[in-house]
């Protein structure tokens, strides 16, 4: 299998995407992109972290709980690593206490600022 590594500076992912700095390769052969291994932000919880509690609602729907806490629900992920959850579609359940780090911290994890952090406990 021949790839090439893709310039992840060129390639259309989102500032606060968890996958920024995850290297991405071409398969030539194929003609296909895909991510390298990915790590695993560090956060450092500088600022106060929040609480939620799980609803019955929220089951199977980690964006949900995201989007209650932060109002975005692309951060699922640095809750479910706080928490220790591998598979947060059947890990998670109802009544569950979850603890959720402050989103300055995550995007200092990302290594990026100045990201509207409306919404935020």
């Amino acid at each position: 299998m021949a790839e090439q590594r893709i310039d992840a500076t060129t390639t259309p992912i989102r500032i606060t995407s968890r996958h920024r700095g995850t290297r991405i390769y071409k398969d030539l052969d194929l003609n296909q992109v895909y991510f390298g291994t990915w790590k695993v932000p560090r956060i450092r919880e500088v600022r106060p972290v929040s609480y939620h509690i799980v609803t019955a609602d929220e089951v199977t729907r980690p964006d949900k709980i995201s989007y209650r806490v932060y109002r975005r629900v692309d951060l699922w992920w640095a809750i479910a690593v706080r928490n220790g959850i591998l598979l947060p579609i059947i890990d998670i359940i109802p009544g569950q206490p979850l603890t959720c780090p402050h989103l300055d911290d995550i995007t200092a994890a990302l290594g990026i600022s100045g990201v509207n952090t409306a919404g935020t406990i």
